[in-house]
C-alpha cells in the first residue's frame, strides 16, 4: 500500500507518526551538522519545507531516535543512532511574526 503524500504537514513528528511518506534525507542533515560552525542561515523558498527542516534537525538534537528508526541516521550514520548528540536549536517563524503584525496593525487602524 503506498502512503499517502504529506500536504501540509510542517512537523517531522507528525509526518512520521502519520505515515506519510518520507523522503530520507537524515544524510544532507547529518553532514550539515557534524562538525558546527557557527551559524546557518537556511534560505528556501516559499513552500519548500524551511519548517520541515527545521523540525526534523530539531527532533535530532532532541535525542527522539524512535522517530528515526529505519531512516539513515539509525541505520548507516557512523553514531548508528546510539550516541545521537543533543544540542539545543533556535529557530524564528518569521512568517507567523508578519502575520501577527499585520493583524495587529490592520486592527489599530
Amino acid at each position: 500500500m503506498l502512503k499517502p503524500l504529506p500536504t501540509s504537514i510542517q512537523t517531522f513528528c507528525d509526518l512520521i507518526n502519520g505515515g506519510y511518506l518520507y523522503i530520507d534525507k537524515t544524510q544532507y542533515l547529518y553532514e550539515l551538522v557534524r562538525y558546527p560552525k557557527g551559524v546557518y542561515f537556511l534560505a528556501r523558498p516559499r513552500r519548500f519545507g524551511k519548517s520541515l527542516l527545521i523540525s526534523t534537525v530539531d527532533e535530532i538534537f532532541q535525542g527522539n531516535k524512535e522517530l528515526f528508526k529505519g531512516l539513515w541516521l539509525t541505520l548507516t550514520a557512523p553514531i548508528n543512532g546510539s550516541n545521537i548528540p543533543s544540542f539545543g536549536l533556535i529557530s524564528a517563524a518569521i512568517a507567523l511574526g508578519m502575520k501577527q503584525t499585520w493583524k495587529y496593525g490592520f486592527l489599530a487602524t
